[in-house]
Order: C-alpha cells, then structure tokens, then sequence
C-alpha cells in the first residue's frame, strides 16, 4: 500500500517537472518570427533544456520504476511464501 501512495506521489511530480523538458510558448513563436523574417542567415539550433533538469526528471523516473519493481518483487516473493510455506 505504502509503495503505491510513493508511486502516485512520485508520478505526479515527474509529470509536473517534464513541462520542464519541452520548449515554451514564446520561444516557438520567436522561432517562428525569426524563420519567417530571415533575420538570421542560419537557422536557430534547437534549444537543449538543462543538464540539470534532465537529471532530474531521469532520477523521477528511476524512482518510479524502483519503486514498482520493489512492489512487484515483494508481492511474487509474498505469494510465493503463501503457497510454500
């Protein structure tokens, strides 16, 4: 039950924290703006989020899935001391 309640827990914050992750509004539109115009000769590389939050979302979703393996391990070896033991 507890490892349930982390997973869900867990989960709301890596999808939370993977809005991080993809480009916001207005740098799409300054993209656009820019395609548009030519003011630059080359185009714009595309923007890279952080190190930072991509370890960060890599250790939310490291954490999940620990967690559910965990879980999953503990109910096989509980149902197996239920039918052995």
């Amino acid at each position: 039950m507890q490892a349930a309640l982390f997973t869900a827990i867990v989960t709301s914050f890596a999808l939370d924290s993977m809005a991080d992750l993809e480009e916001g509004p207005t740098t799409q539109i300054l993209r656009i703006v820019v395609a548009q115009y030519s003011i630059m000769s080359e185009d714009l590389p595309p923007s890279d989020p952080p190190s930072s939050i991509v370890y960060v979302n890599a250790l939310w979703f490291l954490s999940i899935t620990l967690s559910l393996g965990a879980s999953t391990w503990a109910m096989l070896c509980q149902e197996w001391c239920a039918v052995h033991l």
